[in-house]
């Protein structure tokens, strides 16, 4: 596979930093809208009409995107738990008499 430009590569950083924030707007009620977010997205990225590309290329293409899309859920994921956990923290405590 040729070399990324420094264009393709600042692109391709930027629409995986855009599914990051838009996951983070959509995951706030926890790990639950995570699991349906994710399953989304892997979704979505198995039904791009890829016709147009000789089917090695697309092959390849879409295996890299699968792998840089999953790295950005996967950031995600840990970024979700983190802030859940940092939530469950800051709750007071309930004293049982």
């Amino acid at each position: 596979m040729r070399s990324q430009t420094h264009k393709e590569q600042v692109t391709i950083a930027a629409l995986l930093d855009l599914i990051r924030l838009m996951g983070a707007e959509l995951v706030l009620g926890g790990p639950a809208e995570l699991r349906r977010f994710e399953a989304a997205v892997r979704r979505k990225l198995g039904r791009i009409d890829l016709s147009a590309y000789p089917p090695d290329v697309a092959q390849a293409g879409i295996a890299e995107a699968r792998a840089l899309v999953d790295r950005t859920l996967a950031t995600l994921r840990r970024q979700t738990l983190q802030r859940c956990e940092a939530n469950r923290r800051s709750l007071p405590r309930r004293v049982v008499h």
